[in-house]
């Protein structure tokens, strides 16, 4: 025989499990979306400091074409 109380707490439980999995989703989106951003950003820089270097005379047009090419592997 179930009592009312059993079914409530029966329930609640399985509401939390409910909450818990979405957060979980969630903070997973969140996660892939930033580790996403951060590596455009981090791929971005450095084409940024491959053509300063070029701008500056620093390394020549060869070798800013292969530099170049190795970054976008």
């Amino acid at each position: 025989m179930m009592y009312p109380g059993v079914m409530a707490d029966y329930m609640g439980w399985m509401m939390f499990g409910s909450y818990l999995f979405w957060a979980a989703v969630l903070a997973l989106g969140v996660f892939v979306v930033v580790r996403l951003t951060r590596a455009s950003d981090t791929h971005s820089t450095a084409r940024s400091i491959l053509e300063e270097r070029l701008a500056r005379g620093e390394i020549n047009e060869d070798e800013y074409r292969s530099r170049l090419t190795l970054l976008r592997g």
